[in-house]
């Protein structure tokens, strides 16, 4: 599981992007796209790996920003992980708690937590889709997002809304930066 949040986290080119932008409607779409451009590398149709309690995670990218991860709690699994690059001002923190749903050929993944990131001390707010795993049995073995990414930007009143697929269509991708007037309970 280090290994996913490594890969969802490693897409620097839009965070880099995210950090330079004016804060507002540019610094949200290149969060988004960060997170989203993480998002494919993460998404994964293997067994999932539940770690030992107290087990963590430190590493370094290329431009020196660290990413830190412990394994808190075994059922549900609870991940804490921050992401931090004090050179460039950037803070990511939170909690990943994954609940897994099983059915006749597919496994149900929702991973609840709410990431804080933080860039020069503006905070903005994510959290990821619920995916799902289908074909374990029979058919194609691929994996899905089943609902939206959701992003809240308090200190513009903006949200964000991506949605991966349909019923339909697997590669279908909607969503946008909607002003959002009242403001959305973080827990």
């Amino acid at each position: 599981s280090y290994e996913l949040i490594a890969k969802f986290t490693g897409c620097l080119g839009k965070l880099h992007d995210a950090i330079k932008a004016k804060p507002g409607i540019e610094r949200l779409k290149n969060i988004m796209s960060w997170l989203m451009g993480g998002f494919i590398y993460a998404m994964s149709t293997r067994k999932p790996f539940n770690n030992i309690i107290g087990e963590t995670m430190n590493a370094e990218y290329s431009d020196g920003t660290k990413i830190y991860a412990e394994h808190v709690n075994h059922d549900p699994p609870i991940e804490m992980v921050m992401m931090v690059n004090e050179d460039l001002k950037f803070r990511m923190h939170g909690n990943f708690e994954t609940v897994v749903g099983i059915g006749a050929n597919e496994v149900s993944i929702l991973v609840k937590g709410v990431q804080t990131i933080e860039i020069d001390g503006d905070k903005i707010y994510a959290q990821l889709a619920p995916c799902v795993n289908r074909g374990l049995l029979f058919g194609n073995l691929r994996a899905c997002a089943t609902d939206g990414f959701y992003f809240y930007y308090p200190n513009f009143e903006l949200k964000g809304l991506i949605k991966i697929g349909s019923t339909s269509c697997q590669d279908e991708l909607r969503g946008g930066i909607y002003w959002a007037a009242n403001n959305i309970p973080i827990k």
